[in-house]
């Protein structure tokens, strides 16, 4: 004989507030009758409802990133203009040594920091402004424009004008914009790329100081 479930009800049945449910059921087999206890089932009513989700904290490093930015922007701001500005200028006009500090604090902190700031987001994936957000093109920019102004007669030039000293400044820092750009946020070099990158364009920007390091006159003087 198969095995089934036949249900009965029993005489008294237990009042809870519940649906009544049979409370056990016989199991016929060939060995005799097996009592199997059922559970009552509770209502949709009865059943405990879900609380609701708390609303997601979206966003919720936001203030921090806008406060990096801030800060960054104007640490970028502060340094580009205690770089122009006296004392560092009046040195620089009669110290050859101070006018490549003003170099170095342009390229490597100042324009770091403008590019971390996103003060080129805003011209990013403009249509004018894509041929130079390609790498080689940042890097020969950078290079061509850092390596002019260290030729003798370009140096000697802007060294004795103020206008112009403010142009030499203008166009590195540009270019170093421009450089970094491609260096932080390109979207097709790879971190080795990056390294690779940066350390190419310092090598060929040490070029002028060792000519100058092994030359037999100095030929960039203020």
């Amino acid at each position: 004989i198969g095995q089934h479930h036949v249900p009965f009800e029993p005489a008294l049945r237990i009042h809870t507030g519940i649906a009544q449910q049979p409370l056990y059921s016989t199991r016929i087999s060939t060995r005799g009758y097996h009592p199997v206890p059922r559970l009552p089932r509770p209502n949709r009513e009865s059943r405990p409802r879900r609380q609701p989700r708390a609303p997601e904290r979206r966003h919720a490093g936001l203030p921090l990133i806008v406060a990096g930015i801030v800060i960054g922007l104007a640490l970028a701001a502060v340094v580009t203009v205690l770089t122009i500005a006296p004392p560092l200028s009046n040195w620089a006009a009669e110290i050859f040594s101070a006018h490549m500090m003003q170099h170095l604090l342009l390229i490597v902190v100042a324009a770091p920091l403008f590019i971390l700031g996103g003060v080129l987001d805003g011209t990013r994936n403009r249509a004018f402004f894509r041929p130079f957000e390609r790498p080689v093109t940042a890097w020969l920019i950078f290079v061509a424009t850092f390596l002019f102004w260290h030729w003798p007669v370009a140096f000697q030039w802007a060294a004795h004008n103020e206008g112009t000293v403010l142009l030499e400044h203008a166009t590195i820092l540009g270019s170093a914009l421009l450089f970094w750009n491609a260096a932080l946020t390109s979207s097709i070099l790879s971190y080795g790329a990056r390294a690779l990158f940066v350390m190419i364009a310092a090598v060929a920007t040490d070029l002028p100081g060792v000519i100058m390091l092994f030359a037999p006159r100095a030929f960039c003087t203020m």
